[in-house]
């Protein structure tokens, strides 16, 4: 890479950073399908915040997580692609109770990968099937001052995702909309400590596995860049619990 193209690099990486631009796991960047052999590597940042179902339905919890990936894709041919992702995410817990402090999760490793498909091309249009997956852990800790109580909280979460997109191509844009639907499941442990001592005075588990999540529609653009860069832009969301944003920088490579 010349000096040119890792500075550039480097000061998108910074603003993405800072700026904190984008909400909710991506689905499109879907100029990463191209000729065989064709390898794309993207900067990616996500915000997501939901409401999750835990103890099969008894039970419902709020969550945001802010998530950094870089992500490598992998053309296996003119219609189809492969693509991982590795990075670093967080999970947030609201309390909204006042005797309570949030649980502010802490940012540990987090990777997922999956596969676009373009099963019917029209010109310079074309149908997308995309599926992914997302997995990490946090943990973080809730201060019960009144009672000198702290929980220590631990979740293992994972997320599935699948889509169908509409894509077309205009000189060096191209436009796509689509429905996604997402699966959510995991586990939340947690122990109670006495303050200041630090004493374990309880401790439990509980399973989450959320099937009802809407469909979410979205939409996005991707804007060619000279050589091989773009940028991806993505919008949906069926209310103010479902939006999602999304944006993306990329650069692609040929063999």
């Amino acid at each position: 890479m010349t000096k040119r193209k890792a500075l550039g690099t480097l000061c998108l990486l910074i603003s993405l950073f800072i700026g904190r631009e984008c909400i909710a796991q991506p689905l499109g960047n879907l100029i990463g399908i191209g000729s065989p052999g064709t390898e794309r590597v993207a900067i990616e940042y996500n915000y997501i915040g939901r409401v999750v179902e835990e103890d099969r339905g008894t039970t419902k919890f709020e969550i945001t997580s802010n998530r950094f990936f870089v992500k490598g894709d992998y053309s296996l041919s003119n219609f189809a692609n492969l693509f991982l992702k590795l990075g670093a995410a967080d999970l947030d817990v609201p309390t909204k109770d006042p005797k309570y402090t949030d649980c502010d999760g802490d940012f540990r490793f987090a990777y997922g990968g999956g596969v676009k498909v373009r099963p019917l091309v029209i010109g310079q249009s074309g149908f997308f099937l995309i599926g992914q997956g997302v997995a990490l852990t946090s943990e973080g800790r809730i201060n019960d001052r009144a009672n000198h109580v702290r929980i220590k909280e631990k979740y293992r979460w994972r997320e599935y995702q699948a889509a169908l997109a509409f894509a077309t191509q205009i000189k060096k844009v191209n436009l796509y909309l689509g429905l996604g639907k997402t699966w959510l499941e995991g586990k939340r442990d947690w122990t109670k400590y006495l303050i200041p001592s630090n004493q374990p005075i309880d401790k439990g588990s509980a399973d989450f596995s959320d099937d009802q999540q809407s469909l979410r529609p979205f939409i996005g653009v991707d804007l060619q860049l000279p050589q091989g860069y773009a940028v991806s832009l993505e919008a949906g969301g069926v209310g103010k619990d479902e939006v999602t944003l999304m944006l993306g920088f990329s650069q692609k490579s040929s063999r």
